[in-house]
């Protein structure tokens, strides 16, 4: 077909329309959703941009096409065509792989005189000679080869020619070794016991041992004696001592395990009584180790449900928390580093209140007063720092019927209030009003 166009026209225009098309469709988008133009202006926009930039590709055609082919020809593979003579004397093109490569010669003499003469060349001996011959190629791809000196070997598929010549080198140059004196080197280097084991093929691993002994267990620990001569010379006398090892870990020689056993037999009675004793004994501390951590337990959390029942109303959550942790604290150490706490602003206690609180904690704690003062002070600084310990002491139990939001409790009736609270896990003070009244 004439005036047909060619592939690369047929790319170009389709790139051109697409490229074209897209960027008016953009000038469209732009217009309707990010100006506000009706979409009627944003499509007659459209059409004025696409055919405008159609335009300007025309104008610009020759240039355009012209970059076009030239880039097309820059990374297109070049052709080499092989001219071939048959038998008839018929040539025919034939296309080759590799690009062509351009070959002057001249059909003319020359006008310059030149002699060359065979001694004057030199040809190399590598030429069209291989390092070695292959006899035959093996299934696994390995390969038997004859060497240029008549000896032959074997080569792996994976080896290069340098490495097989380099390893063909190295075994001509190694010295002969003697397998049967290696074989008996290596015999008689071995003790009896692994010669043993290797004429009868045995073969010995060593395990760790999973077992765990109450008691212990015997071993073997080396031990040296060392001996200086008259010579200047010294001798090490090298052996071993069995020892038992106990289950914690402490290692007894045999010699102080017999006088142990000796001294068992001869007080065997007594021996017998005093580990009794001592098992009686250990078990009454455990005893009294957990009744003692389940009475201060329970005693912290009698004491903060106190103070949670009486001050939660006069405090915020924060201190309050405080207060609870300085609670604790002072179970456990009487003089403690105690944080001071705050009271709302208008939290209608009187200082006689404050000191309930601590008097009614330490009574119940079996503290007294002048550590009951320290506790009052220090948690409860602002109302108190302008008094001393001593005058805080001397009026601890100083009440006002009328106007004391804490009442005063004894130690009776904390006691009491604690088994309540043990019993029923709740605050009562209903439970104590007909106890024992306070007392200093």
């Amino acid at each position: 077909m004439k005036n047909a166009p060619n592939r690369d026209t047929i790319i170009l225009w389709s790139a051109v329309i697409a490229g074209t098309g897209l960027l008016a469709l953009l000038v469209r988008h732009a217009a309707i959703y990010r100006f506000g133009t009706d979409t009627f202006t944003g499509n007659v926009l459209f059409g004025v941009i696409f055919i405008l930039l159609v335009g300007l590709y025309l104008g610009l055609q020759s240039v355009i096409e012209d970059f076009s082919r030239t880039i097309s020809n820059f990374f297109r593979r070049k052709e080499a065509v092989v001219i071939a003579e048959t038998t008839s004397g018929e040539q025919i093109a034939v296309p080759a792989m590799s690009e062509p490569q351009q070959m002057d010669y001249c059909s003319e003499a020359t006008t310059t005189d030149c002699e060359v003469w065979e001694e004057d060349v030199e040809f190399s001996n590598n030429l069209n000679e291989h390092p070695y011959e292959v006899i035959d190629i093996m299934d696994d791809g390995t390969r038997h080869i004859r060497f240029a000196d008549g000896s032959e070997g074997y080569a792996s598929a994976g080896l290069s020619d340098e490495e097989i010549l380099f390893e063909h080198e190295y075994q001509n140059n190694c010295p002969d070794f003697d397998e049967d004196a290696i074989f008996q080197d290596f015999i008689s280097g071995l003790t009896a016991q692994e010669k043993y084991d290797y004429e009868n093929n045995i073969k010995r691993e060593k395990i760790e041992s999973n077992e765990e002994y109450e008691y212990g267990c015997f071993a073997s620990v080396p031990e040296q004696n060392v001996i200086d001569n008259r010579d200047g010379t010294t001798t090490i006398e090298e052996y071993e001592s069995t020892v038992f090892i106990t289950a914690n870990g402490d290692v007894i020689f045999l010699h102080q395990l017999d006088e142990m056993i000796k001294f068992y037999n001869e007080h065997k009675e007594t021996t017998e009584k005093i580990i009794t004793q001592k098992k009686e004994c250990d078990e009454a501390y455990e005893k009294l180790l957990r009744n003692e951590e389940l009475y201060n337990t329970e005693q912290v959390t009698f004491i903060c449900a106190y103070i949670t029942y009486t001050m939660q109303g006069f405090m915020e959550s924060h201190e309050l928390d405080k207060l609870h942790l300085n609670a604790r604290m002072w179970t456990k150490t009487p003089l403690a580093e105690f944080n001071a706490v705050k009271l709302r602003k208008k939290h209608q206690l009187s200082k006689e209140d404050l000191k309930h609180l601590g008097y009614n904690i330490g009574k119940f704690l079996r503290l007294k007063g002048p550590v009951i003062a320290t506790f009052v002070k220090t948690v409860f600084y602002e109302p108190f720092s302008n008094l001393q310990i001593q005058s805080i002491n001397s009026k601890l139990t100083d009440t006002n019927p009328d106007k004391d939001k804490i009442p005063l409790l004894s130690r009776e009736q904390m006691d009491a209030l604690f088994e309540h609270f043990k019993r029923y896990k709740t605050i009562n003070l209903k439970v104590v009003e007909n106890k024992g009244k306070s007392k200093k």
